[in-house]
């Protein structure tokens, strides 16, 4: 019976063992990005990389000079805009978590109130309300009351502090999009080094 790989064999499409070696390296890692394909669609004997990696790097960069020129002020007015974007988050968060546990509390006050008519109904009860407590939002109501109550600090050194950190993070967004990026023309030339190899050894068939 044949596979989905000898299934070509077998109607004909294909007839040599070269043609047969290509269609057997989708089982490989030198295609392993085509491993969702059909097999009908035939393996690329030379690979680019993925321009996904040069763009992040691209953009890291971009990010981190914007930063580098940041200016004392517009990193203070930065400050101001994030702290007040977050409190008025931590604000919707709280209000919305306490809304779901109100109905929760409803249910779960209705469920306790409920006499199992046997002792094979306790596993039901005991069930029923060990979902509705895991689902509760009480444990993120002191974060959230905590960072409601958190003063900003614009002091020079603080904006110091922060101009400091982003650009330090920037940095480092930097490095990790440069390292991904080498990584993936690392890759992809050991591709295509493996394909080469790979389709010389066919001349000998």
């Amino acid at each position: 019976m044949p596979t989905g790989y000898t299934a070509y064999i077998e109607n004909g499409d294909i007839t040599t063992g070269k043609d047969f070696l290509k269609l057997c390296t989708r089982n490989f890692g030198i295609a392993m990005d085509m491993r969702d394909e059909s097999l009908s669609v035939p393996t690329p004997t030379y690979f680019e990389p993925n321009s996904y990696y040069k763009k992040e790097y691209d953009k890291a960069v971009e990010v981190r000079n914007k930063y580098r020129q940041m200016t004392f002020d517009k990193a203070k007015q930065e400050m101001i805009k994030s702290y007040n974007d977050r409190i008025a988050s931590d604000k919707k968060c709280l209000d919305n978590y306490k809304t779901e546990d109100e109905k929760y509390k409803k249910v779960r006050d209705e469920v306790v109130k409920w006499n199992p008519p046997t002792d094979e109904h306790e596993g039901l009860k005991k069930f029923a309300l060990e979902q509705i407590d895991i689902s509760m939002n009480t444990s993120y109501y002191k974060y959230l009351e905590d960072d409601l109550n958190k003063e900003l600090d614009i002091s020079d050194k603080a904006v110091y502090a922060y101009m400091n950190d982003i650009n330090e993070s920037c940095e480092k967004d930097v490095e990790r999009a440069y390292r991904r990026w080498q990584e993936d023309l690392k890759r992809t030339a050991e591709k295509n080094l493996w394909m080469q190899q790979f389709l010389d050894s066919l001349e000998n068939i």
